[in-house]
């Protein structure tokens, strides 16, 4: 296992090597597409680079720019170009990078998104390490570039799980919608649908339920403890550091809006109402929908997502 630096998970240097900025039109939108090296580099070139998109407002730009983070295994922008038709004509900016193993960054020969899950606790670290530390270099670059300094944030499913990671350990975005997101992705693992294959997994190598419970327990535990002393604590469990559960406690509490599924089977109701009570108990609204069928709600919550910016 590589030194992990506990003070500084999440750290990004703070320029842009290998920098492209390319302006282009999409329909009647307006856009940048940016390209710059990723801080953390992995063994496929395709990964170590960010690959992010600025959209703009058709006129009267408002100031606020909103980060839009996409659900795992998502080839095509679906979510983000649904947050551009919804945001740019209410004079919001947009904006939006590819996660790692995802789009351009999906390695030859690889699914869009096949290598971002693992059951190996160092692969499943550095997927998640590296999309905190990109989402927070992307937002570097909008300030330093597109003098941006106001930042909302919208993630989906995966993209919650993020967000909600990004506000506890960055102060830049200001209020954050999470749609269809949760914390405590043990729980997650061996209690939702998603986490199949990969329990799976686990009892072919001996574990079982007792064993899922003995480590809920000292997951939660350990929780307590961050909460308790109000830093993080060094840990030999890498995923630990990298669940938003473990960051709930910093600057709580938050400015989130929790949207999810009444039928989400992925997202377990007992993970959801963890997170919510560590941040705080925010507002959270329950929606008639499955985890895969959110989609079809896509207007009604991003509705209630500018509900909750103008606020």
């Amino acid at each position: 296992m590589e030194f992990i630096d506990i003070e500084n998970i999440f750290g990004f240097e703070k320029d842009f090597k290998d920098l492209e900025v390319k302006e282009d039109k999409f329909k009647n939108f307006y856009f940048k597409k940016v390209k710059f090296r990723s801080t953390l580099q992995s063994m496929y070139d395709e990964n170590n680079f960010i690959y992010g998109y600025i959209f703009y407002p058709e006129k009267n730009y408002n100031g606020i720019n909103i980060i839009a983070i996409h659900p795992v295994h998502e080839a095509y922008p679906a979510f983000e170009y649904a947050c551009v038709y919804y945001f740019t004509k209410r004079c919001y900016k947009v904006s939006y990078i590819s996660l790692p193993y995802h789009r351009e960054r999906t390695p030859k020969g690889k699914k869009c998104g096949e290598l971002f899950f693992s059951n190996e606790d160092e692969d499943y670290f550095f997927s998640m390490r590296q999309s905190v530390v990109d989402l927070r270099h992307f937002i570097y670059f909008l300030k330093t570039y597109e003098n941006d300094l106001n930042f909302y944030g919208i993630g989906l499913s995966l993209g919650a799980i993020l967000l909600n990671i990004l506000m506890g350990v960055d102060n830049e975005i200001k209020k954050g919608v999470s749609i269809m997101g949760g914390g405590n992705i043990l729980r997650l693992t061996w209690e939702g649908l998603y986490g199949i294959s990969s329990r799976r997994y686990y009892k072919s190598k001996g574990l079982n339920y007792e064993t899922y419970k003995k480590e809920l327990k000292e997951y939660l535990n350990y929780i307590e403890k961050v909460k308790k002393e109000k830093k993080l604590i060094k840990t030999d469990k890498l995923w630990y550091l990298v669940d938003p559960l473990t960051y709930s406690s910093f600057n709580n509490p938050r400015n989130v809006l929790f949207i999810n599924g009444i039928f989400d089977f992925v997202v377990v109701k007992s993970s959801v109402i963890e997170l919510w009570k560590n941040l705080g108990k925010p507002k959270l609204i329950w929606i008639p929908s499955s985890h895969y069928f959110i989609p079809v709600f896509f207007p009604f919550v991003l509705y209630l997502s500018e509900m909750f910016f103008k606020s």
